[in-house]
């Protein structure tokens, strides 16, 4: 028997523009009712836990009326979130979103953790560390342009953020989990693409490889550029065969970077960083720089990164597209309502029985 499943945190999604809903206001008010009984019978906790759980949060996003494969399930789902989450009725907050709204998250989250008296310092590095991390150390084709983080009254979190490929028209999203994440190099282990170019310094088998970077940089910017040249020569070229020449490492197109960051390299010498969360803090470590340590620790230490691509998975009140039918948007108002009043440990025992049968 083999070990168990690893729990998904990342799924894919087309990519598709389209505007808010015109149901959204009955997505706010439904999602509002819902996380009530949720925090009543799950605690904070366990709310966090449903919304790290990519197919979780997809069932959401179903039950509230959107495409269940499509981008805006979770920029749209995520801003209803937004606005039905209250801390003081919920004991959850919501900061972050699209574009401007991502890039306003860490005063977002200082102004909500202020209101319920908690220390935004963690939470601010958590949503900083997790933006970084599925940018640098996961390099998949897909770029982030949403972000959000949910927190509660203890400061525990979950971070949900998506990224775009433009040019095959999908969307990922990742989940982040507070309890899972120690250096923030957490792999997300769903598996959507195989064919993918995909560098990966996240999950267990990347761990000897960020340890070869990390011993590379602290050898200094000299000891980084030398073995750079040495590996630039070594890289394969589309006229090796006909220039008789064997051997060499395989690279896609375009990402060999032309220059490295001396000032980037010397910044990281001289904070020496121990592991991988404090390597993500230093300023110009980006994209190109990671792929060339990579390349160096493959070549020169036989440590590779991880190149296998992460990413996998109707609708109780009708969709928004219509398939298989129309939102009715007064059947929402009306659930809406009906959770609202559900306060009788008797009625709750008897819903709970009918949804099990």
């Amino acid at each position: 028997m083999g070990e168990p499943a690893a729990v998904p945190r990342a799924a894919e999604l087309r990519l598709v523009k389209c505007p808010p809903p015109r149901h959204f206001p009955e997505m706010v008010k439904l999602s509002r009712a819902l996380f009530r009984l949720l925090v009543e019978e799950h605690g904070t906790d366990g709310a966090l836990e449903k919304l790290a759980d990519p197919r979780w949060f997809q069932s959401l996003a179903c039950l509230l009326g959107y495409e269940r494969n499509t981008s805006g399930s979770t920029t749209v789902v995520t801003a209803a979130l937004r606005e039905a989450l209250d801390p003081e009725e919920h004991g959850i907050a919501v900061a972050g979103g699209k574009g401007r709204l991502a890039l306003e998250t860490p005063k977002r989250v200082r102004e909500l953790a202020d209101r319920m008296n908690l220390d935004p310092r963690q939470l601010v590095t958590a949503s900083r560390l997790t933006a970084r991390s599925d940018s640098v150390c996961l390099q998949d084709g897909h770029d982030l342009y949403h972000h959000v983080i949910v927190f509660d009254e203890n400061g525990r979190w979950v971070v949900i953020q998506q990224g775009m490929d433009v040019d095959r028209k999908t969307a990922r999203r990742y989940h982040w989990l507070d309890s899972e994440v120690s250096e923030f190099v957490e792999g997300h282990p769903v598996v959507a693409d195989e064919t993918r170019k995909v560098l990966s310094l996240q999950g267990d088998r990347a761990d000897k490889c960020r340890e070869a970077v990390l011993d590379l940089v602290g050898d200094g910017p000299d000891r980084v550029l030398r073995e750079w040249r040495a590996v630039r020569n070594s890289i394969s070229g589309p006229l090796d065969e006909y220039l008789g020449r064997e051997g060499g490492v395989e690279v896609p197109d375009g990402w060999v970077p032309r220059r490295l960051d001396r000032d980037a390299l010397r910044r990281l010498y001289e904070v020496n960083p121990t592991d991988f969360k404090e390597f993500l803090t230093v300023r110009g470590v980006g994209p190109s720089l990671v792929r060339a340590l990579a390349l160096i620790a493959e070549v020169v230490y036989g440590e590779g990164p991880d190149r296998r691509d992460p990413a996998e998975y109707t609708a109780a009140f009708g969709c928004k597209s219509g398939d298989p039918y129309p939102v009715h948007r007064e059947l929402m108002r009306l659930a809406a309502e009906l959770l609202e009043r559900i306060r009788s440990p008797r009625l709750r025992r008897f819903l709970g029985r009918v949804t099990e049968s």
